[in-house]
């Protein structure tokens, strides 16, 4: 272009803005972005919270270990168990130790079996011994049914008010576990398990061979 050709002159076009000011779509996408924030810090802060609230827990348990002492015929469990500890805190890399008392396992139970629990009356280490060589389990929400699940014994658990989301019992990878619930007028309840369906879980179930 010479030096003699006139100016261009450049309409001077207004910028669309990227949020509409001083409409009503303006305001409301304001709104939503406002509360789209303020809900991202809210699960970013739930989440640092959670993290350091745990933290603790995870190191100790990170720093944990725990011994079965296994019963078997014409042993002294309580003798082995008294043994072990003393084998145990000889270790220069052990710190303490803790053997679990007779009230200890009846407090770890009552959840389940309720309070006032009589071992003597009930021998866990037997019925724990039995399922883990049964072929299979028919049970309700219970004690044992987290216990054949933690030895891989597979089963059919009849829930009643309990959500199984949340107490149904995981274990052993590879055992199955068939979880029946029943209602009664819209209401969960274990009576409105049908036997039949008890009958087809149990017959479909993937039993332990052997």
């Amino acid at each position: 272009m010479s030096e003699d050709d006139d100016d261009v002159v450049v309409p001077n076009t207004p910028v669309a803005a990227l949020i509409p000011h001083d409409t009503v779509s303006g305001r409301a996408l304001m709104a939503v972005i406002a509360i789209l924030t303020f809900l991202a810090c809210l699960c970013a802060g739930g989440g640092v919270l959670l993290a350091a609230s745990t933290s603790a827990w995870r190191s100790d348990v990170s720093r944990e270990i725990t011994i079965q002492v296994r019963p078997h015929a014409g042993a002294d469990t309580d003798a082995e168990v008294n043994k072990l500890v003393m084998i145990a805190s000889a270790s220069p890399a052990v710190a303490t130790v803790n053997a679990m008392s007779r009230a200890d396992t009846e407090k770890s139970l009552a959840p389940w079996l309720g309070a006032g629990l009589d071992l003597s009356q009930l021998p866990i280490p037997r019925l724990v011994a039995l399922l883990a060589q049964a072929a299979g389990l028919v049970t309700v929400d219970s004690g044992p049914a987290h216990a054949a699940a933690a030895v891989g014994c597979p089963q059919v658990v009849l829930f009643g008010k309990a959500l199984p989301s949340l107490y149904r019992p995981w274990g052993i990878a590879g055992a199955e576990s068939k979880v029946l619930c029943g209602q009664i007028d819209g209401v969960p309840d274990m009576l409105g398990i049908r036997t039949q369906d008890v009958i087809d879980a149990w017959a479909d179930l993937k039993l332990r061979e052997g």
